[in-house]
């Protein structure tokens, strides 16, 4: 008798559970301390092969070997310059200079990037306020309007997190405004101005997807542009130009 009413009593814990608000509270302090999150789990698994599975993905992203040849030579000719490639350091922001390195963003990334630009005006390129607004509605729905901005800036430096809005949110207008295609034809002049800019940006993406650039020459407004530049990786390339060459 005291065994069965053990197990009504671990039944009916089992049962409840935190209320909706002390779940958005406790997603907003991982989002906060940088530690990634999932909307939807989709496999039914418990919470320590969910929070598993989280770990093991997040190594996976942080280290994918690309060529493990290439890697293995680099080690060989130098180590240090390996160690700094493995640790994903290699690319950074940086001033435009002869000789460097540029590398294509990823339209996410392109979003991430505009969110943060201001005019002289105060006002942000049009995707890159979309992606603030999605951001925004990310917040808990109880945040009072006095902390929200400092909220948000708090999600926003968590850059994983950010870049996985922003890549959800292209996914999700993309396959919107393909859903407005007739007989498999697009207008862009039916689109609104913020879709219309985000196909132009993903076919501009597409046609140099992973292009890496070598600096021929810099323009003279405070190394923020290459006036010449030759493209030293195009994966999907057909042809190379005379300078590649």
């Amino acid at each position: 008798e005291e065994e069965e009413e053990e197990e009504e009593e671990e039944e009916e814990g089992g049962g409840s559970g935190p209320s909706p608000e002390a779940w958005r509270d406790f997603r907003a302090q991982l989002i906060a301390s940088g530690i990634k999150v999932t909307d939807e789990v989709g496999d039914g698994g418990s919470a320590a092969s969910v929070g598993e599975t989280k770990v093991a993905r997040s190594m996976e992203e942080r280290r994918q070997p690309v060529a493990p040849k290439n890697e293995e030579l680099l080690k060989e000719q130098n180590e240090e310059l390996w160690n700094e490639y493995i640790n994903g350091a290699w690319a950074h922001p940086s001033l435009v200079e002869v000789g460097g390195l540029l590398c294509r963003m990823p339209v996410p990334a392109q979003l991430l990037y505009q969110m943060r630009q201001l005019d002289s005006r105060g006002a942000r390129p049009v995707l890159g306020e979309q992606l603030r607004q999605r951001l925004m509605e990310e917040l808990p729905e109880d945040t009072k309007a006095s902390e929200k901005e400092a909220l948000f800036q708090t999600f926003a430096g968590n850059i994983n997190y950010v870049y996985r809005v922003a890549e959800r949110m292209v996914n999700e207008r993309l396959e919107f405004i393909s859903e407005q295609a007739q007989g498999g034809r697009l207008d862009p002049r039916s689109l609104e101005e913020a879709d219309r800019r985000l196909v132009m940006m993903y076919t501009r993406s597409q046609d140099s997807w992973q292009s890496v650039c070598l600096v021929l020459r810099a323009s003279a407004d405070a190394g923020t542009t290459a006036a010449e530049s030759v493209t030293i990786n195009r994966p999907l390339a057909r042809r190379v130009d005379e300078k590649l060459a």
